[in-house]
């Protein structure tokens, strides 16, 4: 079962070619096309900056919140201009 899974998430991960995107003050959303499925969202960041990305969508947009962690509390919002890359995976 594992092998089988990791296989559809290789393939998944492979379906498609990155694309740099800016997040300006940490922000990036777009809307998605009805006639090109998107299955799952890839996000990366170069090493070492401090962001996460957190994720949220619909059938008809998705969001990209780029975070920097706390050291007391919730994480917050980046006001930085983040560039990172993002891949749209179809299966």
């Amino acid at each position: 079962m594992r092998s089988g899974v990791e296989l559809i998430l290789e393939l998944a991960r492979s379906s498609s070619t990155p694309t740099l995107e800016v997040a300006i003050n940490g922000f990036y959303q777009q809307p998605l096309p009805p006639n090109l499925p998107c299955h799952m969202l890839r996000v990366s960041v170069p090493r070492g900056l401090p962001y996460f990305a957190e994720i949220s969508g619909s059938r008809h947009r998705f969001t990209v919140r780029f975070m920097e962690a706390a050291e007391m509390g919730r994480a917050t919002q980046t006001s930085d201009t983040v560039e990172f890359e993002l891949i749209r995976c179809i299966l």
